[in-house]
């Protein structure tokens, strides 16, 4: 029986963080991919992952808080990639991309949003996002296997995104009460294109 490649994702479980990604990837047109909002911080690998290579990437997180926000943006082949940081006190000690070494490439965990022609846009939407940033803290995570070639291996029970995160993030003061209307204006996105809240 031949094995696919194996990595290790953090899924975060927090339905902030759904919210406010599903909020970023209806701005730019993304649907979800299936998949929740996740970091892989170990792979490609020819072996299986085991539980106690698990244990052991939990036993140095257990405590971390994510911190998930900066938004920024990478050229790629099919244009940009914009993408939201993820950093936490221990993350860099877990952290072994084979196909990104640190030397090369430096430590740059991220969430991607959105790759592909729409440079202008992307451009305005870092402009913006710098001025008044999107950003959460992560307390609710796990530490998942991933088999590539098994794409039902990580078929689970999605978190349900809080489709009122950015009310939410108003309430605590952390964005402005007209930071949609004003974000969509600025990238010239239609407001009206807006899903409606549940």
């Amino acid at each position: 029986m031949t094995h696919g490649i194996s990595f290790v994702f953090v899924v975060f479980n927090d339905p902030l963080v759904l919210g406010i990604i599903d909020y970023l990837r209806n701005v730019f047109g993304v649907s979800r991919d299936g998949l929740p909002p996740h970091l892989t911080i170990q792979g490609p690998m020819i072996e299986p992952v085991t539980a106690e290579r698990i244990k052991g990437i939990e036993n140095v997180l257990h405590k971390d808080e994510f911190f998930i926000g900066n938004a920024s943006s990478f050229s790629t082949d099919k244009g940009i990639a914009f993408f939201l940081r993820v950093s936490s006190k221990n993350l860099e000690r877990v952290w072994q991309k084979r196909d990104f070494p640190v030397e090369k490439y430096g430590f740059n965990p991220h969430i991607t949003i959105y790759e592909g022609p729409d440079t202008a846009r992307i451009g305005k939407a870092v402009k913006f996002l710098k001025r008044e940033p999107l950003e959460v803290i992560c307390r609710n995570f796990e530490i998942v296997p991933h088999v590539s070639r098994q794409f039902e291996l990580f078929k689970r029970e999605d978190t349900a995104p809080n489709h009122f995160a950015l009310q939410h993030l108003m309430r605590l003061g952390k964005i402005g009460t007209s930071f949609d209307a004003r974000f969509r204006a600025f990238l010239g996105t239609d407001v009206d294109a807006r899903p409606k809240q549940h």
